[in-house]
Formats: structure tokens, sequence, C-alpha cells
């Protein structure tokens, strides 16, 4: 019996399935708590929103030096420089350059010999909630930015007035300062409730990540964002420089290779005017070769439906 058992439960779930042969698995731990995780900082409200409610899609950027990427107000990802490894300029002919003026000199980094102009981006795709808004700008605009939405629904969280971001995170400080700094402190003072005047912002600590591009095909790594999600990092053959931020900078790491090196293609034309890409809907190749079995099923009994009662019986036996 236990031996029909075991075989029943292979063929039901077989690794060896072409489905699963070139998967990847991991191991979950549910409810387990450590001190790396930021899921505990947030509320009840908060955690619906930051923890992801269906299959995470990647939302794609292009990212210059200088840029920052803001998840929420729970994480933040700057990109400081790209320094290229292989010296050998790129140039632009003079209609390229006129055709993306605009464009292309508000993102010119230097002039090479006065013969062409040599860009640097690279691609970050977010793995992250849905519902958690993604914001990209100059890393100069982020205090002002974070001083007027902080604490509102428009960056979802954390969210509440002045003493529940003073509990956000239950380890680390608060800045009290007329204009916040996001990350850099440079004054602290202990929070004191019924307080008025001033402004609390949230200190993330950081960490510095660097890493060698691998081409704007493939991702060189992913940076993780404790139980925030991840960012997988596209760009061309050069020394990348990140600083990374989380609460009290927990769960902050680096994945090489990353576990979805070619997400970047998953994503659909350049938003006009955005850092942004099109969402590309992602379709499993096991669901839709299913589907497209059932289709052929469902096309087939029709056509043989006048040509015997065991036309049906038939299908299900090939199946």
């Amino acid at each position: 019996m236990e031996d029909t058992e075991t075989q029943r439960r292979r063929m039901l779930w077989n690794p060896e399935d072409e489905v699963f042969a070139k998967g990847n698995w991991c191991y979950d731990t549910p409810g387990t708590v450590n001190e790396q995780q930021v899921l505990n900082l947030f509320t009840l409200d908060e955690l619906i929103a930051v923890v992801p409610r269906k299959m995470m899609q990647p939302r794609t950027f292009i990212m210059y030096p200088g840029d920052t990427l803001l998840i929420g107000a729970t994480a933040r990802v700057d990109l400081v420089r790209v320094r290229t490894i292989r010296r050998t300029p790129v140039y632009y002919t003079l209609a390229a350059i006129n055709k993306l003026r605009g464009q292309l000199i508000s993102r010119m980094l230097f002039v090479y010999a006065g013969k062409g102009i040599i860009f640097r981006s690279i691609k970050m795709s977010v793995f992250a909630s849905e519902q958690l808004p993604l914001n990209v700008m100059k890393t100069n605009e982020v205090e002002s930015f974070l001083s007027r939405y902080l604490g509102s629904a428009a960056l979802i969280a954390p969210q509440g007035d002045a003493n529940r971001l003073a509990q956000f995170p239950q380890v680390g400080s608060w800045l009290f300062i007329s204009v916040g700094s996001f990350g850099v402190a440079r004054s602290r003072k202990n929070y004191r409730p019924g307080q008025k005047s001033g402004r609390f912002i949230l200190q993330l600590e950081s960490q510095e990540m660097k890493l060698n591009g691998r081409g704007m095909e493939e991702g060189a790594a992913d940076v993780i964002l404790s139980s925030i999600g991840w960012v997988c990092i596209t760009g061309e053959r050069a020394m990348i420089t990140l600083r990374a931020f989380t609460p009290a900078a927990k769960g902050l790491a680096m994945r090489r290779p990353p576990i979805l090196p070619f997400s970047a293609k998953l994503r659909g034309a350049r938003i006009p005017g955005t850092a942004a890409y099109r969402d590309k809907p992602v379709e499993l190749p096991v669901n839709e070769r299913r589907l497209t079995k059932s289709k052929a099923l469902r096309q087939h009994s029709k056509k043989w439906k006048d040509g015997g009662k065991y036309a049906e019986g038939m299908l299900c036996e090939e199946d």
C-alpha cells in the first residue's frame, strides 16, 4: 500500500518533471521572527499594503547617477555612481544628438575630448507589493519630498501622525528638525508626546554596495530590502555603486547572482516623461501550456461531438 501511495504522489508531484527541472527551490519558515525582518514594525493596516497579496511583477525604472528610488517610505536605493571599467568612449552622431537633444543633454555626464557624449545608466527592477508606491527623483530632492509626504496616505507606510511615526522603527532614532533629512542624521532629540513644533523624520540607516554590471541584458545582483522585497540591478559592464536604506539597516544584503536575472526584459514601453516602463503582464509557461492543451481538447471535442457517443471518453483517456 505504501509503495502504491508513494508512486501516486510521485506522479502528482515529480521534481524531475520538465516543468520543475530548471526551477529553484527555497525553504519557507512562516512565523519565524528574526532581527533582520521589518514586518513587526508595521501596523495591521500597513502590513496589508506591505505584504504582497498576489504574484509580484517587476516594475522597471531607468536610473542615472544621482537618482534615488523610494519604495513607499520604507526603503530607498540611491545610485551613487557608475564607473566604466572599459575606457573606450561611446560616440553619438550629431544627428542622434539633435534628435534626442533635450533628453540626452539633461543626462550628460561629460564630454570626451569634444567628440562625443558618454552616458551611463542602469535599470532597477523592483519586486515588492503592488500597493507600495515607487518614486524616482534626484537624490537632492528626497529631503523636500519626504518632508511633505511622510506619514500621509501618498506613501502608504508608515502612515499616521507624529505618535505613530515615533514608534517606527521600534529600534532606531528620529530626527527633530524643522525640515527632515532622510537617511542622514546631524542632530537627534528624544520625542516628547504632545510636542507640536518641528517635524519627525525617520532615520533609515544605509549600507553601501558595489557590483560589476554584466550588460543591459542580464541582471548583476539583487539588492535585498529585508521583508519589503528586492531590487534587481541591470547595468552596463561598469563598477556600480549603490546605497541602500531600510529602517535601522535591517535585512540589507546583496544576492549574486540574482534570482531572476532577466527580469528587466519583462518590461513594456517607456512611459514618456518619466523614468518608468509600463508593466508587462507575466505569463507562466506551465499555465500557458495548460490553457493551450485545454483549448485544443475543447476544439477536438466540439469537432467530434457528433462522431460517436464515446468521443468524450476517448479524449479523457488520451488526457
